[in-house]
């Protein structure tokens, strides 16, 4: 590694510390208008978060160089983070930020949310050694089709995801109200 590219390295790393920590605080609050049915919400804060983004970033950039990009997702967390935090208290009256730390739900969360993150990261080592295995004994043409493949599945799997993530709510709703009638009726 050339020696400015690691010191490049040193500059960035506390801002993405501060940026993994504020978009954790805001997955939580996001995950609350998730629970409040709010996904329209969710994704409108999400949408202008984007754009913070961009606009922060380009701004940013121009200015002070690709440090600026870091400071950019930070800026673009914390914008998430209070936008969301200011919709949950609209929607839940009573709401209040507490301190208090429930070790054994943090242990089921954390365990829970290290799974998803374990998929994850093979996925990523494997996407790209599959890749390569298939051009080198298949061709290019055969990667291609393959990365279109994925791509093509990946879109579908987030399409029922969403699905789930409304369809499901209102069936627990539906359901808890004892009124089945209206399900088939849906």
């Amino acid at each position: 590694l050339d020696a400015t590219f690691l010191n490049l390295a040193y500059k960035i790393l506390p801002f993405v510390v501060t940026s993994f920590f504020f978009a954790g605080l805001s997955s939580s609050y996001l995950s609350i208008l998730d629970g409040l049915m709010l996904m329209h919400i969710r994704a409108k804060i999400n949408i202008v978060a984007s754009v913070v983004f961009l606009v922060a970033g380009l701004i940013l950039l121009l200015r002070i160089g690709i440090i600026g990009i870091a400071i950019a997702q930070v800026i673009q967390n914390i914008f998430l983070l209070v936008s969301s935090a200011l919709y949950v208290k609209k929607n839940i009256p009573g709401y209040t930020f507490s301190l208090n730390f429930n070790l054994q739900i943090f242990k089921s969360t954390f365990r829970y949310g290290f799974n998803f993150q374990i998929i994850s990261i093979s996925q990523i080592i494997s996407e790209p050694f599959l890749k390569a295995m298939i051009t080198k004994y298949a061709g290019s043409d055969s990667t291609a089709i393959f990365a279109f493949c994925v791509k093509l599945l990946s879109v579908l799997r987030s399409l029922i995801i969403a699905e789930n993530q409304t369809i499901v709510p209102q069936i627990t709703i539906f359901k808890t109200r004892e009124n089945p009638t209206r399900i088939n009726n849906k």
